[in-house]
């Protein structure tokens, strides 16, 4: 997200640019600043290219992620309670269904997967509140 706050300031800068280009009373200067515009437009287009192949990356771990721990549950599982087990279950099921999307919502999932991973610490408010969530919910405890 920085990636692309970053690349939509530097358009806005050559866009300015450019129309101080269009401006300008001396040909040098509106070179100048028709240069500098253009510098700044392919910084701005390898900036989105680099944050698109960012997403694909963080994507495709996500999905991975949700591979492993769908294939195999925690070594100390069979000594959980109900509970933990219904709060372990609902959030693999909400990482499991944002990988299967095609534009899974990745705070979502990558909070989620935290959460498994952290699965020792769990509070009981944290367990009670986990066991309860829907699985499509829009933010995670």
């Amino acid at each position: 997200m920085a990636l692309r706050t970053k690349a939509q300031g530097l358009k806005i800068r050559a866009a300015t640019l450019r129309r101080e280009a269009k401006a300008a009373t001396l040909t040098v200067d509106a070179h100048k600043f028709r240069l500098d515009a253009k510098a700044a437009s392919n910084e701005a287009r390898e900036l989105l290219a680099r944050a698109k192949a960012v997403k694909a990356d963080v994507e495709s771990s996500i999905r991975a992620a949700a591979q492993l721990l769908t294939s195999r549950m925690p070594p100390d599982y069979s000594q959980w309670g109900v509970v933990k087990t219904r709060a372990y279950v609902k959030v693999l099921g909400v990482v499991s269904a944002q990988s299967k999307r095609s534009a899974p919502n990745l705070a979502l999932a990558t909070h989620g997967i935290g959460l498994l991973l952290s699965h020792s610490t769990w509070s009981e408010s944290v367990l009670s509140q986990l066991a309860a969530i829907t699985t499509m919910p829009k933010a995670l405890p």
